[in-house]
């Protein structure tokens, strides 16, 4: 099972505020020497963050995708940075902490909490987030449903799918099934974003992934149904989860 995180959208992994990121720091209780690893190279402020906290101890940040840690390099020169698949990751030994960012982007969470334990020392603490974004969703349906018809559906063949954001109990639940001691989820409702205005849908990673697969001469009628079907769409609510965890 690949475990490598998917930045979907414009969602997963999306950088934390400060709110959120403070929550996260203080869930992990550094006091300066720890061994700490950040999964996934797609937030590098918080990696930022993380390295400021640890002045006698180790940030390493993992991600399959060499490109995802260039900007961590720059800005966090003090970090280790592993372009390896989290799946395949071994550590000499245990850490202190683990973040993460972007559970649903791992594509399989309960399979990543189990990996997570597995590098953690016992009292070690885990702190993730997520965003479950309903412009996303719609974003995805409106799509879809476009290159379902023809013309377009002779030449898309394939049928991007955005995972869903877990509950809270569920997210718990698979923490202590993994082996960690305590854990504690919470889903909070974030303000609701406008949806988004031709041709800005139009940057998303799913509408490029889909358009792609088109003829040239098909690249912009799709593009001018897709936003017919967005066009008058009410403001998108969020929804954030935040977990913590101790192995």
């Amino acid at each position: 099972m690949d475990l490598r995180l998917r930045h979907k959208g414009h969602s997963a992994g999306a950088p934390l505020d400060e709110n959120r990121s403070g929550r996260i720091l203080a869930a992990l209780d550094l006091k300066g020497s720890e061994t700490v690893v950040q999964v996934g190279g797609s937030d590098p402020a918080l990696a930022a963050q993380l390295a400021a906290r640890l002045p006698e101890g180790r940030l390493i940040v993992v991600d399959a995708d060499a490109a995802a840690l260039e900007a961590i390099a720059a800005l966090v020169p003090a970090a280790e940075l592993l372009a390896v698949d989290p799946d395949t990751l071994a550590l000499e030994r245990p850490a202190d902490a683990v973040v993460v960012s972007g559970l649903t982007a791992s594509g399989d969470p309960e399979r990543l909490f189990k990996k997570v334990r597995g590098w953690l020392r016992n009292g070690g603490r885990f702190a993730a987030h997520d965003e479950e974004d309903a412009l996303i969703t719609e974003l995805h349906a409106c799509a879809h449903g476009v290159a379902a018809q023809e013309p377009y559906a002779r030449y898309i063949a394939v049928k991007l799918e955005e995972a869903a954001l877990p509950g809270a109990e569920e997210t718990e639940s698979r923490l202590l099934d993994a082996g960690f001691a305590f854990a504690t989820c919470r889903r909070e409702k974030l303000p609701p974003q406008p949806a988004p205005r031709h041709p800005q849908f139009a940057d998303s990673q799913t509408f490029r992934e889909l358009s792609a697969q088109l003829p040239e001469e098909l690249r912009v009628p799709f593009e001018r149904d897709v936003a017919a079907l967005i066009r008058d769409r009410p403001d998108f609510s969020r929804v954030h989860l935040l977990v913590e965890a101790v192995a």
